[in-house]
């Protein structure tokens, strides 16, 4: 379920709260991180998701479909590949 986006401008006045706005950025982050991991989980675990023309491995895939560097969509498979292994990190 997708959620609204803050999308109004950055004020400098003193009723903007920058650690808050900030912080609240760093949440959808990092909760958008972790489903793309739960994605690429999925992913791994059914290649018909990801296999096709042109595209070669899952990290492949990934930084095409999303837009990521071709590291960070190493780094998010290599994770994916640890799921089992860090249970608590997921």
């Amino acid at each position: 379920m997708a959620t609204a986006v803050d999308d109004r401008p950055i004020e400098s006045d003193s009723t903007f709260d920058f650690d808050a706005a900030l912080n609240e950025v760093a949440g959808h982050l990092n909760a958008q991180h972790a489903r793309l991991v739960d994605l690429a989980v999925a992913m791994l675990a059914d290649e018909s998701l990801w296999v096709g023309e042109g595209t070669h491995t899952p990290e492949l895939f990934l930084a095409w479909r999303t837009g990521l560097a071709p590291q960070r969509a190493r780094q998010i498979v290599a994770i994916a590949r640890r799921a089992d292994e860090l249970p608590d990190c997921l």
